[in-house]
């Protein structure tokens, strides 16, 4: 949970790991509201009032009606999450849904004013995209782009998704890790010349390389922005990608596409949320005006 006051300036934030694998939306909900809880209190004992909220959300937002259509990662399937959220004071205030990984590249977008392009790859759990253009958040006929991690690719003799192979769980695996052990540990191994981890993120280069090239040729982009897990682990990644994307990508004899770690920091789709409802303020306060 993050709150930024008009100045983007961080005035609330709490972070509270959880594993909500089980399939509950319920029980992930109720967590997230009591981390709201907090965040209201705090903001009425600075005498300011919160102007709207937004829900990061891994998975497909239904931007027309509201429902997280499906969350592969969490077992949630069209979960109507405004009627679990009910008559929390979060909702007295406009309160938006939307991809988490679409918010944390709206944050890193605001992060690199000076690169307005690029495709955006969150790794966690599971593996995330998003496609930024001219420094705005392409998101598609129904809000649903950007699902690099559903790229279909050939692998151990099968067609795999991208995210089975080289999300966060798929990759402590490799490297001969445990799960607890978290990015921190794997890169920490990485870092101490661990052969497997070494070999585990060789690997996770070269796939995440292939999907990125395919989506590069599809997308006629020329940066790519490795983000969550990833950043930690980009030099790492770095040579498998690069590699990859100058064999596959068919105008890379001609325009490089270049590769780099995000720059938004930590949980960047908090900050996304919290900007995104800070440009609808912003807009409406111009609309008003134009009436005068």
């Amino acid at each position: 949970m993050r709150a930024l006051d008009l100045a983007r300036r961080t005035v609330f934030e709490r972070v509270e790991p959880g594993d909500f694998r089980a399939g509950e939306p319920e029980r992930a909900i109720a967590s997230v509201l009591a981390l709201a809880d907090g965040a209201l209190a705090h903001v009425e004992r600075l005498g300011a009032r919160l102007a709207g909220a937004c829900l990061a959300l891994p998975g497909l937002v239904d931007r027309r009606t509201g429902p997280l259509r499906v969350a592969p990662n969490l077992a949630w399937r069209d979960v109507d999450v405004l009627a679990l959220v009910g008559d929390h004071p979060v909702a007295a205030h406009e309160l938006w849904l939307a991809n988490e990984a679409n918010l944390a590249a709206r944050a890193e977008a605001a992060a690199r004013a000076d690169t307005g392009s690029f495709l955006y790859v969150s790794g966690e759990v599971g593996v995330g995209g998003a496609i930024v253009l001219d420094g705005e958040v392409f998101a598609g006929a129904h809000g649903w782009s950007g699902e690099l991690g559903h790229t279909i690719l050939h692998a151990d003799g099968a067609g795999r998704r991208l995210e089975q192979l080289i999300g966060q769980d798929a990759l402590l695996a490799a490297a001969g890790l445990d799960l607890a052990t978290g990015v921190d540990g794997l890169v920490a191994a990485a870092d101490a010349g661990d052969p497997r981890a070494l070999e585990a993120l060789a690997r996770a280069g070269d796939l995440l390389g292939t999907g990125l090239a395919n989506a590069v040729n599809l997308l006629d982009l020329d940066h790519v922005v490795l983000g969550g897990i990833y950043a930690p682990l980009a030099e790492h990644l770095r040579p498998g990608v690069e590699e990859r994307l100058r064999a596959h990508v068919i105008g890379g004899p001609w325009v490089e596409v270049t590769v780099s770690a995000a720059q938004a920091g930590p949980f960047p789709a908090l900050t996304g949320g919290a900007l995104s409802v800070l440009r609808t303020l912003v807009a409406q306060a111009h609309a008003v005006t134009a009436q005068f």
